[in-house]
């Protein structure tokens, strides 16, 4: 069979796609957007023929951990409740739980960590807002005004991950492989 290329949305697409039409479905940094994750997979495992690899590249728990302790210390200086701003990665062994609760077998994690180098908090900011990533997970409309905090954070992550050439950023990459039942 040829290779083919899907561009879509996989938590529409999965749900009505042809069961047992792939042998192979591979995604690179995109299942950390899942809202529904376990229900995906489910998909997922009965698009796969049997035998048949997911193989996906996602982020762990760590990423962008200096960002959040930034964003935790400015909260905290300013004597408001600390508030999340990004996603919330899952971890290892939240992804081979929900494989395992789709039905996959003989799941593989691997993971590294990646650090990169920025000149400075907001060019990392930036940076991370051109791939599309801008959610977060934050109300702000409680909490101090957000140039105050986005300068208390700037000057937090500067002092505290300063590296030569500018800033440090941590991605944890998870590399998950599972087969779908036979």
């Amino acid at each position: 069979d040829p290779v083919r290329f899907v561009q879509a949305d996989i938590e529409l697409w999965a749900a009505d796609a042809p069961k047992d039409a792939y042998d192979l479905i591979v995604s690179n940094a995109c299942f950390q957007w899942l809202d529904h994750p376990g229900q995906t997979l489910g998909h997922i495992q009965r698009l796969l023929r049997p035998g048949g690899l997911l193989t996906f590249a996602t982020f762990g728990p760590d990423t962008f951990n200096e960002l959040h302790a930034s964003f935790h210390e400015a909260y905290t200086a300013s004597g408001h409740a600390p508030q999340r701003h990004g996603l919330s990665f899952q971890s290892a062994d939240g992804w081979v739980n929900h494989l395992n609760e789709a039905g996959f077998d003989n799941i593989r994690c691997e993971g590294f960590i990646q650090r990169e180098i920025y000149a400075s908090p907001r060019e990392f900011l930036h940076s991370v807002k051109a791939m599309g990533a801008s959610t977060s997970q934050a109300d702000t409309t409680r909490s101090i005004g957000t140039r105050r905090l986005f300068a208390d954070m700037y000057k937090s992550y500067e002092d505290k991950f300063s590296v030569q050439g500018g800033i440090a950023a941590t991605y944890d990459v998870l590399i998950i492989q599972a087969e779908a039942s036979r």
